[in-house]
């Protein structure tokens, strides 16, 4: 089964069921397929868009991004999610590097592909996709897929402060999506609230890529503000949200926190490390709640990595947890090599079958990066306390 594949599976067993909540619409997973199939051959036959060619999704949280996503998937194509905070002169530097045949973007945050695509067919405007896709083709187009071929291209940035793709095959995605809906407990009945970008490999793998494995709902906006995040997580009663220690820090600040109904949430799901004791202190009156699980991985790793359970935190809040999630493998290797003693310093290093193919058209990179027994070095270094816990040494 490929990534799209699930798409499809979905339509057959929860046709009527929810798989995106938007502000204003809702979509069932029958809908979403039927959207993907004539998206997929408009692409197809209009763009000339083939196996192998890679699309950039310059798009918000939206309807629009899901279908486009699984539609360039399902035409064996590589899917490029951009951040649509770049200005041009960025944005013209990673379609460049992926040669993208193809950019998809929509009103709002096209301001930036306007100069580069003004008279071109190169790029399409996405903004009503019913009028695009009311009466095209619906069935599936028939194309071969393996498990190995790529799928995503998710661009992170290296330590020169330059755009590095890290490209993903449909078997990685699935582990890592595999892996974090079993901790995190999705099941069909899950409502993921995304407010997070989805050009982030943590958005994108985590809620869009494992919940629909799962047949979860998609509850998704254009852009976080704690308003946002309290109306959708209290009228759509979502239960899991993944955020960044900021949006966290500013909702637990906003005065509507002390009333929205927010009793729905079981998992609130931030990066560990980013968190300490002191923070928690503060977010869990505000949030009433204590079940924070913290996650912490590199693009490169899937994100795959260590995981922190709410009932650790009492007394390890700020560390990346003791164990690595499910599928994947921690270790902290000193300057010789060698596994790094209790409190000794190391590199903090990650594997499983969740890790990038390697980065785009860079092997020396990625040669860099992974060990000949296929261990990703992530560069950070961490020490492994006398209980077990991982802490990165900053």
């Amino acid at each position: 089964m490929n990534i799209p594949g699930y798409v499809a599976r979905n339509a057959r067993k929860y046709p009527q069921q929810q798989a995106v909540v938007e502000p204003n619409a809702r979509h069932t997973w029958a809908q979403l397929d039927q959207r993907v199939n004539q998206l997929a051959n408009y692409l197809h036959d209009e763009h000339g868009i083939e196996a192998g060619h890679r699309v950039a999704l310059f798009l918000p949280n939206n309807f629009a991004f899901i279908v486009s996503y699984f539609a360039v998937q399902r035409l064996g194509a590589v899917v490029v999610p951009i951040s649509v905070r770049l200005a041009t002169p960025q944005l013209q530097t990673i379609l460049d590097d992926c040669g993208a045949d193809l950019v998809i973007t929509c009103e709002a945050t096209g301001t930036a592909v306007q100069p580069l695509y003004e008279d071109d067919t190169s790029a399409i405007w996405l903004d009503n996709i019913d009028d695009l896709l009311n009466g095209l083709d619906s069935d599936s187009i028939d194309i071969t897929i393996d498990n190995d071929d790529a799928c995503t291209l998710v661009y992170t940035i290296d330590t020169n402060g330059e755009p590095r793709g890290v490209l993903f095959n449909h078997s990685a995605l699935q582990v890592v999506g595999t892996m974090f809906a079993m901790e995190m407990s999705y099941t069909p009945q899950s409502r993921l609230l995304s407010l997070m970008p989805y050009s982030h490999a943590a958005a994108l793998h985590y809620n869009l890529v494992a919940g629909t494995l799962v047949g979860c709902t998609h509850i998704v906006a254009p852009d976080f503000s704690p308003h946002t995040l309290f109306d959708l997580a209290e009228n759509e009663r979502a239960t899991h949200f993944f955020g960044s220690a900021d949006t966290y820090a500013l909702s637990a600040q906003h005065p509507d926190i002390q009333t929205c109904d927010l009793k729905s949430v079981t998992h609130w799901i931030y990066a560990a490390g980013s968190l300490s004791a002191a923070h928690l202190e503060a977010l869990q009156p505000a949030f009433k709640t204590g079940q924070w699980y913290g996650v912490f991985g590199l693009t490169e790793s899937g994100p795959s990595g260590c995981i922190l359970l709410p009932y650790e935190h009492a007394a390890k809040a700020g560390s990346l947890g003791k164990r690595a999630m499910f599928n994947t493998e921690v270790r902290v290797v000193n300057d010789e090599g060698d596994l790094a003693e209790i409190s000794q310093p190391g590199e903090l290093q990650i594997t499983g079958e969740g890790i990038m193919l390697g980065y785009w058209q860079n092997p020396d990179a990625t040669d860099d990066i992974l060990t000949q027994d296929g261990w990703l070095k992530t560069g950070e270094i961490a020490v492994r306390d006398a209980e077990g816990y991982f802490w990165l040494n900053h």
